[in-house]
């Protein structure tokens, strides 16, 4: 695991290569009180905690880094982000705006159980658990979508990514999921759309800063909205840092 930017390390994050740019950003807002973190991800990974190495590509390094994190009794607070819906039904890239149904419904459900094994056993042995919420997929990259703003004349401080319509139906398996699982107190699930989308549209540029690198992965820029986010949530409900 990558450690940022310090030795005491108390947060831990997990997940597919979209939890990089949240663990980067997250460790330059807690470097200030002397934390560190963790970062374990696996690029184009599902969730397979606790299901064979032969469930997917990155089964068995989920179960080890999981039981390392679960073991490392200074780890008190973790992070998990995945593109959930890719996991779940596949790739929106070539689709796109249709949606995508690959997998078939047993397979989905031992996707989903995977995912809330992991949280539940993590929020069992550590004080917080994060969980982010789909993280909103533009189906073209940000470059074409300011490239074509800007050759039509447009400006280009605001560019629109997709339908937050599309958006709910994209992830409604996962959201409904989430909505009625009763997880432990100490879970706390985090919406990104209030800092990428309004009520109509999720942004791909949003005053003047790029919110992705392509179609689907956070910039830093965004990533650091992102976490800027969670961290509002932490202050409001008077979760500690600490």
């Amino acid at each position: 695991a990558c450690t940022y930017f310090n030795d005491h390390v108390t947060w831990a994050t997990i997940g597919d290569s979209h939890s990089v740019e949240l663990a980067y950003a997250l460790a330059g807002k807690i470097k200030k009180n002397a934390e560190g973190i963790k970062h374990f991800s696996f690029s184009g990974c599902i969730p397979s905690y606790k299901q064979n190495n032969d469930f997917s590509k990155c089964a068995k390094w989920t179960n080890d880094s999981v039981a390392e994190i679960l073991n490392d009794k200074l780890i008190d607070k973790v992070l998990i982000n995945y593109r959930y819906s890719s996991a779940l039904f596949g790739r929106n890239e070539l689709d796109y705006p249709n949606l995508p149904n690959k997998n078939t419904v047993a397979r989905r459900e031992l996707i989903i159980a995977s995912l809330d094994k992991l949280i539940f056993d993590l929020a069992a042995l550590k004080g917080q658990v994060f969980v982010f919420k789909p993280i909103p997929e533009l189906g073209l990259s940000v470059s074409h979508l300011l490239g074509k703003k800007h050759l039509l004349g447009g400006s280009t401080k605001d560019v629109k990514g997709i339908d937050v319509g599309y958006y709910d139906k994209r992830n409604n398996y996962i959201l409904e999921h989430f909505k009625r699982t009763n997880y432990p107190d100490n879970v706390f699930l985090i919406d990104p759309k209030k800092p990428f989308c309004d009520e109509n549209i999720c942004f791909a540029v949003k005053d003047g800063v790029p919110l992705y690198f392509d179609d689907d992965h956070p910039s830093i820029k965004g990533a650091e909205l992102l976490i800027n986010e969670m961290m509002t949530i932490i202050n409001t409900r008077e979760v500690t840092l600490q």
